[in-house]
C-alpha cells in the first residue's frame, strides 16, 4: 500500500505529512496566482461583462471609450511597464493613480510567485522521481478547495461586505473608494465585473483541484493493478 501518512515510524510519518502539506500549499499558491493573473490579462471577460451587465448604459460611457481605457489599464499591469497609469480619455485623481499602482504591486507579486512555486514543485517532483505515491495531489486538491469555498460563500451571502473586507485586508488606505466625479473609471468597473472575475478565478481553481484529485485516483488505480 502506497498511501501516505501510514508509516509505522511516527517521525517518518510526520515528515511525510509535513512534506505533503508543504507541496500542497505550493500547488495551491501556484494555482491561485496563475488563474488570478490569467483572468486579469484575459480581456474578453470585460466585453462579456459589458454585455451581461449593460455597463454601457449604467456608466454613461460608450463602448469605445470603455474598451480603450480598459485596455490602457490592463497594459499598465504588464510588469515591464513603468511609471503611473495614464488613461487615454478619462480623468483620474492622485488617489486613483496610487491605488492602481498598489494593485499592480499585488499582481507583480503573483507574477513572482508563479515561477517560484513552479520551480519548487519541479524540484519536489524530481526528488520524488521513481515513486508511484502521488498522495500529495489528493492533499493539494483539498487545500485548493478551502480558499475558493470561503470566498464563494462570502460572494453568495454578502458580496458587498466580502468586496469591502478584501480591500481592507490588502490595502492600508481607502483610496479604493472612488468618487465618480473625479474618477469616472469606476463607472465602467462596477462590482458585478469584479464578481464575474472572482467567479472565473474560483471556477478555474476548483477545476485544478478536481484535476489533481482525478490524477491522484488514476495513478492510485494503476498502482493497484
Amino acid at each position: 500500500m502506497n498511501e501516505s501518512c501510514t508509516y509505522k515510524n511516527p517521525l517518518q510519518k510526520a515528515r511525510i505529512c509535513i512534506s505533503e502539506f508543504y507541496i500542497a500549499l505550493v500547488i495551491t499558491l501556484l494555482s491561485i496566482s496563475f488563474w488570478s493573473t490569467f483572468v486579469l490579462y484575459f480581456r474578453p471577460i470585460y466585453k462579456w461583462a459589458v454585455s451581461l451587465f449593460h455597463i454601457e448604459r449604467s456608466s454613461g460611457l460608450s463602448k469605445q471609450v470603455m474598451y480603450e481605457n480598459y485596455n490602457a489599464l490592463i497594459n499598465y499591469y504588464y510588469p515591464w511597464v513603468k511609471g503611473n497609469l495614464s488613461l487615454p480619455s478619462l480623468p483620474q485623481s492622485s488617489h486613483a493613480i496610487q491605488h492602481f499602482a498598489e494593485v499592480k504591486d499585488i499582481f507583480n507579486l503573483f507574477l513572482f510567485i508563479i515561477p517560484v512555486t513552479l520551480i519548487l514543485l519541479l524540484v519536489y517532483l524530481w526528488c520524488k522521481r521513481g515513486q508511484k505515491n502521488l498522495h500529495f495531489l489528493k492533499t493539494a486538491s483539498i487545500t485548493m478547495i478551502a480558499a475558493p469555498l470561503v470566498l464563494g460563500c462570502g460572494f453568495a451571502t454578502n458580496f458587498d461586505k466580502t468586496f469591502e473586507t478584501f480591500h481592507k485586508l490588502f490595502f492600508d488606505n481607502d483610496y479604493w473608494i472612488f468618487d465618480p466625479n473625479t474618477d469616472p473609471i469606476i463607472n465602467m468597473l462596477p462590482e458585478q465585473f469584479f464578481m464575474l472575475c472572482g467567479i472565473f478565478i474560483i471556477g478555474f481553481v476548483l477545476l485544478t483541484s478536481l484535476f489533481c484529485f482525478l490524477l491522484y485516483k488514476g495513478t492510485s488505480r494503476k498502482g493497484m493493478d
